[in-house]
C-alpha cells in the first residue's frame, strides 16, 4: 500500500470521521493482486475513492531518519511563555524561527503587525548559521510547552528543516509545513 497526497486524504477523512457506519475497502490491482490500487470509503450518505500510489515509486523518504542535527538551540520555559504571549498578542497562524549570525528570533506576524522575539540562546550549527523555518503556531506551541515542563530543552534542526525534540522518552519530529 503506497500513500501519497496525504493532505487530500486527510481533508476527505474529516468529512466522514464522525460516521458510525464507516466501511473501508482496499481494492487490489487487477494485474498485481498483492498491490492496493485504491481505498474505497463509504459511510452511507458520503462515499469516495482514494487512489493509492505504487509503493515502489515512492522514493522521497528515508526508511530511518538521520537524526544528526545541522542546527540546535536551547529554549527555556520563559522563552516558551514569551512565545505564547507573543502569539496571543499578534494572533498569527504561523511563527518563523529565524537566525542570522547565530542570533535567534521567533517572528509572529498578522496582516498588519509584526512581533520579533529575541531568544538568548545562540544557534549552534555545523553549516551556515542563517536559518528561517516557518511553523504552524497551533501545532508547535503545545509541543514547546510540553517540552518546557521539565525545564530547558534542546531543539534540533535536521536536514530539510525537520525539527526534532526529545520530550521525556518520546522523540517528536515536526515537518515543515509552509
Amino acid at each position: 500500500l503506497g500513500l501519497a497526497r496525504l493532505d487530500s486524504l486527510k481533508h476527505r477523512i474529516t468529512l466522514i470521521k464522525e460516521s458510525e457506519n464507516l466501511e473501508v475497502n482496499a481494492v487490489p490491482r487487477k494485474t498485481e493482486p498483492d498491490i492496493i490500487e485504491k481505498l474505497e470509503f463509504d459511510c452511507g450518505n458520503i462515499n469516495f475513492d482514494f487512489r493509492c500510489a505504487l509503493s515502489r515509486n515512492i522514493t522521497d523518504f528515508s526508511k530511518s531518519p538521520n537524526l544528526t542535527p545541522i542546527h540546535h538551540l536551547e529554549l527555556s520555559e520563559d522563552d516558551v511563555n514569551s512565545m505564547t504571549q507573543g502569539s496571543s498578542a499578534i494572533r498569527s497562524k504561523n511563527m518563523t524561527l529565524r537566525s542570522q549570525n547565530g542570533e535567534v528570533q521567533f517572528r509572529f506576524a498578522d496582516d498588519v503587525d509584526l512581533l520579533n522575539l529575541k531568544i538568548d540562546s545562540e544557534l549552534q550549527s555545523t553549516e551556515d548559521n542563517d536559518l528561517s523555518i516557518t511553523m504552524n503556531v497551533r501545532k508547535m506551541l503545545p509541543i514547546l510547552r510540553l517540552a518546557a515542563q521539565d525545564g530547558n530543552f534542546r531543539i534540533n534542526i535536521l536536514k530539510n528543516n525537520i525539527i526534532y525534540i526529545c520530550i521525556g522518552n518520546l522523540d517528536v519530529m515536526i515537518m515543515p509545513e509552509v
